[in-house]
C-alpha cells in the first residue's frame, strides 16, 4: 500500500513538473501579412519570370508555398472576415457589396482566441474595407480607426499610398513587445490594389522611358484644354487613359462634362472606357507594368518587417503567414479588377507559411486549400485550444508534415447589392451559379486553364454532381449560421470611410464608366 502511494506521489510530482515546463514554455508569436489584390502568378516564388519579388523569393526556402489556395470571396471585406473567422461568407454574413455590414458578436475571431490565451493583439490596416467598421477589430487590443496618409511614397496624388506610414506605426509596436509576452500581429496593405501608383523609380524598372513629370503635365494640359474649348488631342487622351489605373487624376484639375468627354474620346479614336481598353494589348501591358511595379515596391517595404523581426530577436519564435485576400483581373475574361469575377485570376491567392519548428521541412504544396484553413492551421501549430469557436476550415498541419490528404472542394461566394453568385472548384472542374437567374457555368481547368470555354452542356453528370455539392454546402452554411446566431450588426459607411473607398476605385470619379471592384 505504501509503495503504491509513493508511486502515485512520484507520478503526480513528475506530471506537475511537466505542467510547469509546459506553462513556462513561451508560445510562438504569430504575424499574418495580407497583401490586397495580389495574384500569386506575379511573384517569382510562384514561377513569375519578372523580378517583382526578389526579397520574398530570397526567403522562399523558409516557407511552405501553397500553389492552389482559394479565397472565400473575390473582394476585401468578406475575404478578410473569412480569413479571421474560418467561416464562409454565407455563415458570417459580411458579404454584400458595397454595404457589407458588421460581423455579429456570436462569431469568434482568431484575435479573440489568442487574446484569451494571453497574446498581445495588434492590427495595422490601411482602412477602406479593412477597417474595424466591419468587425475585423474584434479581439484586437490595437486597431487604428483611421490610419491617415502620412509618410506616403509619392507626391501629387489625391490618394497616396499608406504602406510606408502603416509600417511606421507597426514596427514600434513590434519593438515594444516584452520577451515573455507572445503576440499576434495582423498587417494589411492595399498594395497592389488600383490605383497603381508606385514610386517613379519602380515604374521605370518595367517602363524605362516613363517620365512622371512630363506625363502629369500632359494630363493637366489636356483637361484644361477640354474645359476651355471642348477640344482634346489623341496624345492627350492617351495620357488620360494611362492615368485610369495609375493616378486616377489625383491632384489634377476637375474636368467638366465627363460624358461628353467620353463621346469625344470615341470620336477621336482613343476611347476612355475600360470595356474598350481591355482589347488594347499595349494598354494592358502598361497596366501589368504598373501592377508589377507596385509588387516590387511592396516587396521592398516588406524587408522592413523581416529586418525588424530579426533585429528584435523575434524571427526564430514567430510563425509567419503571408496571404492575399483575392487576385486581380488584368484583361482576363475581358475584365479589369475583381469583385464580380469568380475565375482563377481572382480566386487563386497567395498563401505561404513559415514555422520556426524545425521538424517541418518547407516545400511547395499542390493540394487545393482555402484561406479559411489559416486559423485552424496556426492554432494547431501553436498547440492552442480554440475553445467554443466553430470553424469550417481544416488544419493543414498534416500536409505540412508530408501526410497524404483526400482532395476536397473549395467554395467561393460573391454578392453585390443583394445579387448572389457561388462557385465550387473540385479538382479539374469549376462550377458557377448565379442565384437570381439560375444561370450555370462549368469549366474544365485541365483542358481550359483560362476558363474561357463553358462546357455546361457537355458534362451533365459533372454538372449534377457539382450542383448537389454546392447545395449541400449551402445547407450546411445555413445551419451553422443559425447555430452561431451570426446575424449582422447594422452599420453605415461614414464620410471618411466612403472617401477612402472612393480613393480605392470603389466609386467612380473618373470619366470612364463605373465598375464594381
Amino acid at each position: 500500500m505504501l509503495r503504491r502511494q509513493k508511486t502515485l506521489i512520484a507520478v503526480l510530482f513528475f506530471a506537475f513538473l511537466a505542467l510547469l515546463v509546459a506553462c513556462d514554455e513561451k508560445k510562438p508569436n504569430l504575424v499574418i501579412v495580407a497583401l490586397d489584390t495580389l495574384r500569386p502568378d506575379h511573384l517569382g516564388v510562384y514561377g513569375y519570370p519578372r523580378e517583382t519579388s526578389p526579397g520574398l523569393d530570397a526567403r522562399a526556402n523558409d516557407y511552405f508555398v501553397f500553389k492552389n489556395a482559394q479565397t472565400s470571396a473575390p473582394w476585401t471585406a468578406p475575404s478578410l472576415v473569412s480569413l479571421m473567422t474560418s467561416l464562409y461568407p454565407d455563415v458570417h454574413q459580411v458579404k454584400d457589396f458595397p454595404q457589407p455590414g458588421r460581423l455579429g458578436s456570436g462569431v469568434t475571431t482568431l484575435a479573440e482566441i489568442l487574446k484569451r490565451h494571453g497574446f498581445a493583439t495588434g492590427a495595422f490596416t490601411e482602412g477602406g474595407y479593412a477597417k474595424g467598421t466591419f468587425g475585423l477589430d474584434q479581439g484586437f487590443d490595437t486597431f487604428p480607426s483611421n490610419p491617415g496618409d502620412e509618410k506616403s511614397h509619392s507626391s501629387n496624388r489625391q490618394y497616396p499610398s499608406r504602406l510606408a506610414g502603416n509600417f511606421d506605426r507597426f514596427l514600434p509596436w513590434l519593438e515594444a513587445r516584452g520577451a515573455d509576452e507572445p503576440f499576434f500581429a495582423f498587417f494589411q496593405t492595399y498594395e497592389p490594389h488600383s490605383p497603381l501608383r508606385a514610386p517613379e523609380e519602380y515604374i521605370r524598372m518595367f517602363q524605362p522611358e516613363y517620365d512622371e513629370e512630363a506625363e502629369h503635365a500632359l494630363v493637366v494640359a489636356t483637361i484644361e484644354s477640354w474645359n476651355a474649348s471642348r477640344e482634346v488631342t489623341a496624345d492627350g487622351l492617351r495620357a488620360m487613359q494611362r492615368h485610369m489605373f495609375h493616378c486616377e487624376y489625383g491632384g489634377m484639375p476637375i474636368f467638366e462634362d465627363r460624358y461628353a468627354l467620353q463621346e469625344k474620346s470615341v470620336e477621336v479614336g482613343v476611347p476612355l472606357m475600360r470595356k474598350n481598353l481591355v482589347r488594347d494589348a499595349e494598354y494592358l501591358q502598361w497596366v501589368r507594368d504598373l501592377y508589377d511595379a507596385e509588387i516590387r515596391y511592396t516587396d521592398m517595404q516588406l524587408e522592413r518587417l523581416w529586418a525588424a523581426l530579426e533585429a528584435n530577436g523575434q524571427m526564430e519564435n514567430t510563425i509567419i503567414v503571408i496571404v492575399s485576400d483575392h487576385g486581380e483581373g488584368l484583361g482576363d475574361h475581358m475584365r479589369m479588377g475583381h469583385g464580380a469575377v469568380l475565375h482563377e485570376e481572382v480566386l487563386n491567392v497567395v498563401f505561404m507559411v513559415r514555422t520556426p519548428d524545425e521538424d517541418f521541412v518547407p516545400r511547395a504544396i499542390e493540394d487545393a486549400v482555402e484561406l479559411i484553413d489559416v486559423v485552424p492551421t496556426v492554432l494547431q501549430l501553436m498547440d492552442l485550444n480554440p475553445g467554443r469557436a466553430r470553424m469550417q476550415g481544416k488544419s493543414l498541419v498534416p500536409l505540412l508534415r508530408g501526410e497524404e490528404r483526400a482532395a476536397r472542394p473549395t467554395f467561393t461566394h460573391a454578392m453585390s447589392k443583394g445579387t448572389q453568385r457561388h462557385s465550387v472548384r473540385d479538382g479539374r472542374w469549376r462550377y458557377i451559379l448565379e442565384d437570381e437567374s439560375g444561370a450555370e457555368q462549368l469549366f474544365d481547368l485541365q483542358t481550359d486553364p483560362g476558363e474561357l470555354q463553358d462546357v455546361v452542356a457537355e458534362h451533365p453528370v459533372e454538372l449534377k454532381r457539382l450542383r448537389e455539392l454546392l447545395a449541400a454546402q449551402r445547407a450546411a452554411d445555413d445551419a451553422l449560421r443559425i447555430r452561431l446566431d451570426a446575424s449582422l450588426e447594422a452599420t453605415e459607411l461614414d464620410a471618411a470611410t466612403q472617401a477612402e473607398l472612393d480613393g480605392l476605385g470603389y466609386t467612380g470619379k473618373a470619366p470612364e464608366e463605373e465598375e464594381e471592384d
